[in-house]
């Protein structure tokens, strides 16, 4: 290990302002750690390790990587076995279909539940060998034993079990837990077949309780192994790519060309100044145009608090992403209270920023548009046009949107007037049920 080169990179993390106590652990643990915990690090998981802040252990990591201190790595799990299936040191470099050599199946990587985000220190610091999956199951604690059973030739036992969501190793290939609820009483069948167990069918099962139904069709006793992978805080790659910070520090990182990558649930949120036109008329196109870089800088700021990313701007108007529906509201109450301060600040009416906002959540893709790491599909467009009902000084949401349980904590404790509504959105073919959100 280069004691110097550490020295150095972790004096430009601390004049960058990451705190001491990140900077002391992230020290003691390049200094002391086995190599391969040095690793598919995920950086939510060292900061609960380390009892400091997700975030700001987050944005050590990152800043770290741009000074050298670590390598970021994009790498695709298997949602049976989740073992890593496809890793790169690039986004470019990464495809969103990869195939599973134990489970036997291919895999459709989406990236905010596939695509995971890792850390490994980088050689000139700290040079070490790449360690492969059972090395790395051992030293990062992957797995928990539930249990052995043992089966006689010919018996059948049938074993109690509680299920909650995640992925479990009872024999071949592992079994997925999903959130949701079953249609009846759950039975597993496993059977042993002389080598390893087998499952009878590949389905999916639910929270709650199950019986393991193993049946040992061999001629001599087996035993049956019961695990289940542990959950860990992980970054996805729909979560950092919604940060601002990750994008002005890592805008060449980009999805190849040729490449899409699904994302679930996503927020998309889009703001627009509300009469520009006239803004321009009015002020000249200097002076209009010093007011709209004076709001990209507000937007920015409020979007980057909340832990959200501007993705890109259209004329006057910001399209952003989040991953969280209660940051992506928060924000939208935040924007529409900075513009009011600002223009109070202004004490000119013909400098005041009148803003119109919108926001929806739902699955959309990634994509390289414009050499910009970008969001398309019907999401997108859904929310880029509840902006457009805007009228300015208020917030338009889709209803599906609103109703989320925390989102409407959000809006009830700030106290603003409610309106419901449907109506037809320009080049989408349904009516939408809207939420109008108005000051009191």
């Amino acid at each position: 290990m280069s004691a110097t080169v550490l020295d150095e990179k972790l004096a430009g993390l601390q004049e960058l302002g990451v705190k001491p106590e990140i900077l002391t652990s992230m020290r003691g643990y390049i200094e002391t750690a086995a190599p391969p915990r040095l690793q598919q690090m995920s950086a939510y998981r060292m900061a609960d390790e380390w009892n400091l802040p997700r975030e700001e252990v987050l944005a050590a990591f990152l800043y770290g990587t741009r000074l050298g201190l670590f390598d970021l790595e994009w790498e695709v799990h298997c949602p049976s076995c989740t073992g890593v299936t496809d890793y790169a040191r690039h986004l470019e470099h990464l495809r969103s279909a990869s195939h599973c050599e134990y489970c036997k199946i291919q895999i459709d990587a989406s990236f905010d539940r596939s695509v995971e985000v890792t850390f490994k220190v980088n050689d000139d610091v700290r040079k070490i060998e790449r360690a492969g999956y059972d090395v790395l199951a051992e030293h990062w604690d992957y797995s928990e034993f539930l249990g052995k059973f043992d089966v006689a030739p010919g018996e059948t036992l049938d074993i109690p079990t509680q299920f909650v969501a995640g992925n479990y190793y009872i024999g071949y290939p592992p079994v997925v837990v999903e959130e949701g609820v079953a249609d009846g009483p759950q039975i597993l069948d496993v059977f042993w077949n002389g080598q390893n167990w087998d499952r009878k069918d590949k389905t999916v099962r639910y929270p709650g309780p199950c019986v393991i139904r193993a049946e040992n069709r061999g001629d001599q006793p087996a035993t049956l192994h019961y695990f289940r992978r542990k959950r860990y805080p992980w970054t996805s790659a729909a979560e950092i790519a919604s940060l601002q910070n990750f994008r002005d520090l890592f805008s060449s990182e980009l999805i190849s060309a040729d490449e899409t990558f699904a994302i679930r649930n996503q927020v998309i949120v889009f703001t627009d100044i509300k009469g520009s036109t006239a803004l321009y008329e009015r002020l000249g196109d200097s002076d209009a145009y010093y007011l709209v870089k004076e709001h990209f800088k507000i937007m920015r700021d409020v979007v980057g608090k909340h832990k959200g990313a501007v993705v890109k701007t259209i004329g006057d108007a910001v399209m952003a992403t989040f991953m969280v529906s209660t940051d992506a509201v928060s924000a939208l109450f935040a924007m529409q209270e900075a513009f009011e301060a600002y223009n109070v600040q202004e004490k000119i009416p013909e400098n005041h920023i009148i803003i119109k906002v919108g926001g929806h959540r739902g699955p959309c893709i990634a994509v390289n548009s414009n050499d910009r790491l970008d969001y398309f599909g019907h999401t997108v467009n859904i929310a880029a046009r509840v902006q457009g009902l805007s009228v300015g000084r208020d917030i338009m949401l889709t209803r599906s949107f609103y109703e989320e349980p925390l989102v409407r904590d959000i809006v009830d404790k700030n106290g603003w007037r409610l309106r419901h509504f449907s109506a037809e959105l320009r080049g989408i073919e349904s009516r939408y049920d809207l939420v109008h959100l108005t000051r009191a």
